[in-house]
């Protein structure tokens, strides 16, 4: 069967452009879809974890071994390249997959039909045109606040908020890196201060404040979560059978510094002022 494809692939010139590299196996076809990317040559990737976004440059990622596991710059989670597939990459991914299938259906009619007789006559099948260039479906991902670089490997990533890990070495979280982050949202939060009063109002009215400071709190917990697990990890040989089945620990903070003092020594309330911790 994988001889007789290999035979008749004239098909592959009938399908969109956006698909490569068409080759036969014993189970099918394999093909490359393209990646639209930015004008910058960053293209995204969703974390099937915490399902945020983020982007990778194209010129870096190329490099990168196949089976390297890719690391979620914003929670962390480590899995295969293909599972960091956006729904948007994926349903193009799909639709490729589709062309491909009815392309081959044509072929395979047409080959089937083409020396077939009925009585006196012959039957005759022609494909259908080629589909257009615009099959596959495109889209457009939303501008990043921000494109960091790995202080280890050098790899650039694109993030939409505060980020603690590369996605390319996993490398961990530096205290630099997590007041920097910091830093950035207290100015994201000072943002109604930095605008004038009528636009404030305006603003304010259709939610646009109150969405900024919900998502920058969030961003706020989930990295002292990330960079609270990180330092525990450090100093505690057996961590990763304590933080077995004590889900998000770390975002508790009464449970988070019981879990320091407890096994790293000191207690978190101890290291900050009793007005900072009460706050």
């Amino acid at each position: 069967m994988a001889e007789c494809l290999t035979a008749r692939m004239d098909f592959s010139s009938r399908l969109p452009h956006d698909i490569s590299g068409l080759e036969s196996t014993e189970d099918g076809f394999t093909a490359s879809v393209s990646i639209p990317l930015d004008e910058n040559g960053f293209f995204g990737r969703q974390c099937p974890g915490c399902e945020r976004f983020f982007k990778m440059n194209h010129e870096e990622y190329k490099p990168l071994p196949d089976e390297l596991a890719l690391t979620c710059p914003y929670c962390g989670h480590q899995t295969d390249h293909s599972e960091f597939m956006s729904p948007a990459q994926r349903e193009r991914a799909l639709a490729a997959a589709s062309a491909i299938g009815k392309q081959f259906v044509h072929q395979m009619v047409n080959d089937s039909f083409s020396s077939a007789t009925a009585g006196s006559r012959s039957i005759t099948y022609t494909p259908g045109s080629p589909p257009p260039v615009s099959e596959l479906p495109t889209y457009v991902e939303d501008a990043v606040e921000r494109v960091v670089a790995c202080p280890l490997c050098g790899l650039h990533a694109a993030v939409y908020g505060a980020s603690t890990y590369c996605p390319a070495c996993g490398a961990r979280p530096s205290l630099d890196g997590v007041r920097s982050a910091i830093e950035r949202a207290r100015t994201s939060l000072r943002l109604p201060e930095m605008v004038s009063p009528e636009h404030r109002q305006e603003l304010d009215s259709q939610g646009v404040f109150e969405s900024l400071s919900r998502e920058t709190v969030k961003q706020v917990v989930t990295l002292f979560e990330v960079f609270g697990q990180d330092q525990f990890e450090a100093r505690v040989d057996n961590a990763d059978e304590l933080l077995r089945g004590k889900g998000k620990i770390f975002q508790r903070l009464a449970d988070a510094d019981s879990l320091f003092e407890d096994h790293a020594g000191f207690s978190l309330q101890d290291i900050v002022s009793e007005d900072t911790w009460r706050r």
